[in-house]
């Protein structure tokens, strides 16, 4: 692009909460929220899900719980 970008360390804090805002006057307002598909949705979760080691985690659950009553994950 021909030009050097800084990015801030507070930049990320400021677009979350800029869209986090957004997204609770959507819901404020019209009762849901539009921004993103279902399909959005479930990969934004399953990145995070990974991003924290959730699936580790869900092993150890599944292996020590006495009752299993969610389901196939």
């Amino acid at each position: 692009m021909g030009y050097k970008a800084c990015i801030d360390a507070i930049t990320t804090l400021l677009v979350s909460f800029h869209f986090s805002k957004k997204c609770l006057q959507e819901i404020s307002r019209t009762g849901t929220y539009t921004g993103m598909s279902f399909q959005e949705n479930i990969d934004v979760r399953q990145q995070i899900e990974d991003l924290v080691g959730l699936k580790r985690l869900y092993e150890i659950e599944e292996s020590t719980v006495e009752e299993k009553n969610w389901g196939k994950r």
